[in-house]
């Protein structure tokens, strides 16, 4: 049994520098260790984006042990990919680094917005409302569901409560 160590490299992006390299920045890193070769899959290596809370990526590439970032990126998308990055894991101590590439996410912004109206508040409901706070004994009968016709208490909240036990501080 062979088990690798799979070294995420996430925020960031891929980056051209003036003299021609290319460098990972913004980088994070995540380490997943041990792996059995034998049960990785394609799937949970792309996906792995997932748990770090990133819900899209641009793409995912390994590293190529022994290469420069500019030549040594590799697709992951078939078995055989997986399979030649495991093949050259072994050789490098069995560690593979495994780069993800960002959406960046733009601004959507709607021609036809709807302009805000203010508007009153319905009166019943805040008369509701402030009949509901001066009747504790309403209050206490429908949470602590004392009545059993509490639908005809909130109803008549100024008049008889059907037998309910009155509210005690």
């Amino acid at each position: 049994m062979v088990y690798l160590t799979l070294v995420y490299h996430h925020g960031g992006n891929l980056v051209t520098k003036d003299n021609g390299s290319v460098v990972y920045e913004g980088d994070n890193i995540d380490v997943q260790d041990p792996l059995d070769e034998d049960t990785l899959d394609v799937f949970a290596v792309r996906d792995h984006h997932h748990a770090l809370g990133y819900p899209k990526i641009l793409d995912v590439r390994w590293l190529e042990p022994g290469r420069e970032i500019a030549t040594g990126l590799r697709t992951i998308v078939t078995d055989r990919d997986l399979l030649e990055m495991c093949r050259l894991a072994r050789e490098n101590n069995n560690k593979v680094h495994i780069c993800y590439e960002h959406v960046v996410s733009e601004p959507q912004v709607e021609e036809d917005v709807p302009q805000l109206i203010e508007m009153a508040p319905n009166s019943a409901i805040v008369e509701e409302v402030m009949l509901h706070n001066k009747q504790e004994d309403l209050i206490s009968c429908l949470l602590k569901e004392e009545c059993l016709q509490w639908t005809q208490c909130k109803e008549q909240v100024l008049g008889q409560h059907h037998g309910c036990k009155p509210f005690t501080k």
